[in-house]
């Protein structure tokens, strides 16, 4: 069984992590909520950093 990722995902995967990275510095910053923290977050790993930044740090400031 071959387990080795394809040369897209080897494009596609850091596309989605900057982008994520980027969305969540810029909408961070907006909102004054530590906007360095959550744009290094959303650069290491995919999804769970804009997860949880929507559901616990963008609800409150909604609410």
């Amino acid at each position: 069984m071959n387990t080795t990722l394809p040369l897209w995902g080897w494009v596609v995967i850091p596309l989605l992590l900057l982008a994520q990275g980027v969305w969540l510095f810029m909408d961070a910053s907006k909102h004054g909520r530590h906007p360095w923290l959550w744009g290094v977050l959303g650069l290491v790993q995919l999804p769970l950093p804009i997860l949880v930044y929507y559901f616990f740090v963008r609800k409150q400031v909604l609410e």
